[in-house]
C-alpha cells in the first residue's frame, strides 16, 4: 500500500504562490522524491474532495466519479481518489482523447443509449480499511492549510 501515513509530510497547495514560482509548500521535507510526488498527488485529491463535498452540500448526489486522462494511469491516484471520496471511481481508457471522453460522458448524462457503454471502463472501489486513515490525513491537511 502506497498511501501516506500519519507521520508523513503534507504538500499544502497555495495557488496564489504560483505567481512567485511555487504552487505550495511541504509541511516537512519529504525523505524521497517519490514521497514528495505522493504528497502532491494526495493534496490534489484532497482538493477534489473539497469540490465534491461542496457539490453534495448543494444537493447533488455523487456516488461515482468518472476520470480520464494520463493521470489515471497512476494506480495510487485512482485508489486514493476512491478511498478519500468513499465512492467508486470509473477510469475510462480515453487517456489520449479527453474531448472524446467528455463528449461520451455528456451523451451518457443525456441518456443517449449506447453513447458511453461501461464495457471499456475500469472501476476502482473505495476500501473501507483505508477510510479512517485517509480521513485523518484529510483533516490534518485542512488544519495545516487553515481551512
Amino acid at each position: 500500500d502506497q498511501h501516506l501515513g500519519d507521520d508523513d509530510p503534507f504538500f499544502l497547495i497555495d495557488l496564489a504562490a504560483g505567481a512567485s514560482g511555487g504552487w505550495g509548500r511541504f509541511s516537512d521535507p519529504p525523505v524521497a522524491p517519490e514521497m514528495g510526488l505522493r504528497c502532491c498527488i494526495e493534496a490534489c485529491v484532497f482538493e477534489v474532495k473539497d469540490v465534491v463535498d461542496q457539490a453534495r452540500r448543494a444537493g447533488l448526489a455523487i456516488d461515482r466519479l468518472t476520470v480520464l486522462g494520463g493521470g489515471t494511469r497512476s494506480r495510487f491516484l485512482v485508489s486514493l481518489l476512491a478511498d478519500t471520496l468513499g465512492i467508486e471511481v470509473a477510469v475510462r481508457p480515453d487517456a489520449s482523447w479527453p474531448a472524446v471522453g467528455a463528449a461520451r460522458l455528456a451523451a451518457r448524462s443525456c441518456g443517449w443509449a449506447g453513447a458511453a457503454a461501461d464495457t471499456d471502463v475500469t472501476v476502482v472501489s473505495a476500501r473501507r480499511e483505508r477510510g479512517e486513515p485517509t480521513a485523518r490525513r484529510y483533516l490534518d491537511y485542512r488544519r495545516l492549510k487553515g481551512t
